[in-house]
């Protein structure tokens, strides 16, 4: 991550609505060097759905330390989206109002690793989907991970138990109780031991 900086400084009136939005100096340099004249992220139009975003948060009645952890995208004055993680907490100021104080954070590169992580994961998916056998895949703790079409249409009876996290005893137990199993019917447990043993022989 990077580092943190001071979030914008939201003071709130009385009756829990916004009354002015002012940028901390270390607030308006995180999207990068502003143009002159820039308000910062709170009053730039480039960001407007940043402070759109933050005043979102401001609609509704405020109690003293309600707390927000989300993330608003902002433009530098080069035009780059940014993302920044906003971890904010109202408290009261020296008049008893409540402000909203906290923390901005960049997780621009963070995103970026994640979306590039989740496209590699739907190429794989793409590949094991386009193989014409079954394939299933499950994790140390024996929890399914993923398993391909070809594999669901040959265990369509117990299709809706193939879901990620699922146990595999848990699945061989209850498409056993559906018939899914024609050589465990009249052994149901003695098939079920059986087919755990192999099953975990094999991994």
């Amino acid at each position: 991550f990077a580092p943190c900086t001071s979030l914008t400084s939201i003071a709130t009136s009385a009756a829990s609505r916004p009354s002015r939005v002012a940028s901390s100096d270390s607030t308006r340099r995180a999207p990068g060097p502003a143009a002159p004249g820039a308000k910062g992220m709170a009053g730039s139009r480039r960001n407007a759905s940043a402070r759109a975003s933050l005043e979102n948060l401001l609609s509704g009645p405020q109690i003293s330390g309600q707390q927000w952890n989300l993330q608003v995208p902002m433009r530098n004055t080069e035009g780059r989206e940014l993302w920044f993680r906003v971890r904010a907490e109202t408290e009261p100021d020296a008049l008893g109002q409540l402000r909203v104080v906290g923390t901005l954070q960049d997780v621009t590169g963070v995103r970026a690793l994640r979306a590039e992580i989740q496209r590699n994961a739907d190429l794989l998916r793409g590949a094991i989907d386009a193989i014409d056998e079954a394939f299933v895949l499950y994790d140390p703790e024996d929890r399914l991970v993923f398993c391909n079409d070809k594999y669901l249409q040959i265990y369509a009876t117990s299709r809706d138990l193939l879901v990620p996290g699922a146990r595999f005893e848990d699945i061989i137990r209850q498409g056993v109780a559906r018939g899914q199993y024609p050589a465990a019917r009249g052994r149901e447990e003695e098939w079920i031991e059986q087919r755990l043993r192999a099953h975990r022989e094999a991994t």
